[in-house]
Parts: C-alpha cells; structure tokens; sequence
C-alpha cells in the first residue's frame, strides 16, 4: 500500500458518518502527518475511487470522499492501515513493544476475543496510561473474562502503567455505536486496533451492511457536560427536577450523565442517579458505566448505588457488573440505602 493511500485510509476511517471532502482530507492529513500536496492526495483518492475502495459524491462545488464497504478488499486495506499506524506509534514508543507483546501473547487462545482496541495512544501514553476495550463474542464464557480482569491487573503491577479497559460483547459495541452519544462513539475518531484488525472492521463493514447509521463523535469530557444538557437529559430519562425550565439540549447516554452527576458531586442532584438507572436499566450499558467511574475515580460511589438498583430493577447485565466489581474488590461508599429507596418511590420506580 502506498504511504499516501494510508494516510487517506486512516482520515476517513476516523470519520466515518460525517462527510468529508477532498480539501479538509489534505488538512486533517497535514494536521497529523505533516504537509502532503493537494494534488497528490486529489490523485490517489481518484484513483482509489476507481478501484472502487472508495465513492465519491458531488456536494455543490467538493468531492466527499467515503469508504465503500462494498468492496470485499476493504476490509484488508484498513486491517494493513491499523497495521502500520501500530508499528509507527510502537517504533515511538519503545516502552510500550512489550506491554502490547504481552496483551496478543496472553490474549491470542481466548475464544471469547473478537478485538481490542487502543484508544487515544498518544495522548494517553504520555500520561503512563492505556485505554483499551475489548470486543467479546459474548457473555457466555465467564470463567475466561474472570482471566482477562486477572491478566489485566498483573499487567498494570508488572509494568507500572494504569491500565482503564472495558469488556464489551459485539451486540453490546454495535448498539452503543447507533446510541446516544457515549465513549463508544468516540473511539473510531483516535485509536488503534492491535488484535485481530480485520475482526473489527468486519463490525463496522457488518453494520454499513444493515444500514446502520454511524457517526463518529467528539470526545465528551463528563465534568464539561453543561448543566443545560444534563437537565435536558435528566427529564428525557424520567426525573424532573423542581424550579428547573426544560430547553433543548443534546442527546447524551446515561452512562456519561451519571458520570457528571457524580464527579461534579451536587449532593441534591446525585438522588437522581438510582432513579434514571432503574427507569433506563435497559438502555444502560453498566459495564460502560463502571469503565467510566474507574477512568474518573468515582467508581466507590456507583458500586452501592448499582446494588440498590438492582434489588429493584434486576437484570442480567447489571448481575454480572455487580459481580465484577465484588471480583476486583472494588470498596463501596456507605449510604443511606432507605432514603434512596424511598426516593425512588417517589418517582414511582418499581
């Protein structure tokens, strides 16, 4: 593959569902490569087109350029892009050659693994930290996931780095990719796919197959989320809050509200937490949740909140969260169980 198709390759793979033409290709390639001609990638992209890995629409005076999963051979070209952009990122970053050896050599016998997924590598590496998730087939094989979190936890011992990860089956992924906005969504737009690449982009391909919408997002950070979204949301998920006009706001996961609600630490707002939860315990990841609270170190104050949801709205997903929080002896703050449940019935959550 030609330097210069990679490049193109990976710009569009980072914004898949949001259009993007030939010129602001070039930007965003001297934005993280270094200067590239305009004709030069005005070339390849055409004769890209030709070869029909990629289409290209006329919108008024630009050419937008997107991937064409259609074509069987496209899958292959982005598993060799996330291919080179490891090797470029690993030859950087010699400290972290063993750390990723360690994770495919540990990692490769495991059945339950589609993918993993290094997100952010830059930026987080100079932090002494990785974020990873890991694509499973299923929820089936508990015993092998009970490894993983083992694994991971001798990783991040032996080589000194935190290690944040989240386990997530394939169904799970594809549903948190066409939800509300969430860290899923952000995870195409910087991250490098180090086990089993084409697996993944067979996700994607899957999805764009059933044509389902994806668009890649920005990252949200859960302490910036303005108070105008999270009241928006609050009411969107069932609990109004008193005094407090409605307006419009953006369409964000329980997962990052819940998030906010507890780094900001309002005490009055955070009685909404076991209440949304309960009355949206279906479309709640609480794995995502939990990833969430670790990565921003508020994950003592979900760990009681999550039981108490529990004992009202059980369910399979927030079972098994509840057990892998008590397997990685997670500390739970005190609080005041009857006042919570009583709460709760008064937004009537059964």
């Amino acid at each position: 593959m030609k330097d210069i198709e990679s490049k193109i390759f990976d710009i569009l793979s980072r914004q898949i569902g949001n259009p993007i033409s030939i010129r602001k290709i070039r930007d965003k390639i001297n934005e993280i490569y270094g200067h590239a001609h305009y004709p030069m990638i005005h070339s390849a992209i055409q004769d890209m087109a030709e070869r029909k890995l990629l289409t290209l629409d006329k919108y008024g005076k630009s050419s937008i350029a997107s991937l064409n999963f259609e074509n069987s051979l496209l899958i292959d070209s982005l598993a060799q892009v996330e291919l080179i952009s490891k090797v470029h990122f690993l030859e950087k970053r010699k400290d972290w050659q063993t750390l990723v050896l360690l994770i495919n050599g540990h990692f490769r016998e495991y059945s339950t693994i589609k993918s993993i997924i290094i997100h952010q590598p830059e930026k987080n590496a100079k932090l002494n930290r990785m974020e990873l998730f890991v694509i499973l087939r299923n929820d089936e094989q508990i015993e092998e996931q009970k490894n993983i979190h083992k694994i991971m936890g001798l990783l991040q011992r032996v080589q000194n780095i935190r290690l944040d990860y989240l386990l997530i089956t394939e169904s799970n992924f594809s549903n948190l990719l066409r939800g509300d906005a969430n860290p899923i969504k952000e995870i195409l737009s910087d991250k490098i796919v180090i086990f089993y690449p084409q697996t993944f982009w067979f996700i994607i391909k899957n999805m764009s197959d059933e044509g389902i919408q994806i668009h890649v997002q920005e990252k949200i950070h859960p302490a910036k989320i303005s108070e105008q979204d999270i009241g928006y949301n609050l009411n969107r998920f069932g609990y109004s809050e008193f005094g407090t006009k409605i307006v419009g706001g953006n369409n964000i996961g329980t997962e990052y509200i819940v998030t906010s609600l507890l780094i900001k630490g309002d005490a009055r707002r955070r009685e909404a937490i076991p209440i949304i939860l309960a009355k949206n315990s279906e479309n709640t990841n609480f794995g995502l949740l939990v990833f969430l609270c670790q990565k921003y170190g508020v994950v003592e104050k979900i760990f009681p909140v999550l039981k108490v949801v529990y004992d009202v709205k059980p369910s399979d997903d927030l079972r098994r969260t509840i057990r892998t929080l008590k397997d990685l002896n997670i500390t739970e703050e005190r609080i005041n169980t009857k006042e919570m449940m009583k709460k709760m019935r008064l937004y009537n959550v059964k």
